[in-house]
C-alpha cells in the first residue's frame, strides 16, 4: 500500500503543480505496476485528498462533495477522449460517502 501511495503521490503532484483539477489528473495518471490494482474511484478519492493536503484545506472529514465534482470530471474526461478507463456511476460514489 505504501508504495501506491508514493506512486500516486509523485504523479497526482505533477498536475497539481501543472494546476490539473483532481478529476483529471486523476483521469491521466497512470500507476505503472499499481494501475489495476486498486480501482478508479479510489484512484479518484485519493487525488481529491492529495489536493486538499497541498492546497491546505485537508480536514479529517471526507469531501462528498468534492469527490463527486471530481468524479463527473474525471468520466467527462475518460469518456471524451474515448480513453480506456472504467466510468463511475455517481451513485456508487455517494454510497461511499454514506456513514456505515
Amino acid at each position: 500500500m505504501a508504495g501506491y501511495f508514493r506512486v500516486l503521490g509523485v504523479e497526482a503532484r505533477k498536475r497539481y503543480d501543472a494546476k490539473m483539477t483532481p478529476g483529471a489528473a486523476a483521469a491521466e495518471i497512470r500507476l505503472a505496476r499499481f494501475d489495476n490494482w486498486i480501482g478508479p474511484e479510489r484512484l479518484i478519492m485519493d487525488t481529491v485528498r492529495w489536493y486538499q493536503e497541498w492546497n491546505g484545506s485537508l480536514t479529517p472529514d471526507y469531501n462528498a462533495n468534492l469527490v463527486r465534482e471530481a468524479t463527473i470530471e474525471y468520466n467527462t474526461v475518460k469518456a471524451g477522449a474515448k480513453k480506456t478507463g472504467q466510468i463511475i456511476p455517481l451513485e456508487r460514489m455517494v454510497a461511499m460517502a454514506e456513514p456505515c
